[in-house]
């Protein structure tokens, strides 16, 4: 029987070849991911007033803001 031998050249792929395309591929991904969830929490806010509260919710953020902490504009009597 005789032995065949196979020779690495330039013209086959190597194994970082189909890697980088699935990389590129996986960050295009998390930063659509990203712009998508910032695109959600900036359209969803809900402001509401109880219990002598302003509560201001989002997707990543919220605040209880107290009614007697807010400065009122004096200047022009009604």
């Amino acid at each position: 029987m005789e032995k065949t031998m196979y020779f690495w050249t330039i013209t086959q792929p190597k194994d970082s070849v189909y890697i980088l395309p699935i990389i590129i591929v996986t960050v295009l991904f998390l930063l659509a991911a990203i712009m998508v969830g910032i695109t959600f929490s900036i359209r969803n806010i809900n402001i509401s007033i109880k219990d002598k509260e302003i509560e201001i919710k989002s997707f990543l953020y919220g605040r209880k803001i107290p009614v007697e902490d807010i400065i009122v504009n004096h200047c022009c009597p009604v």
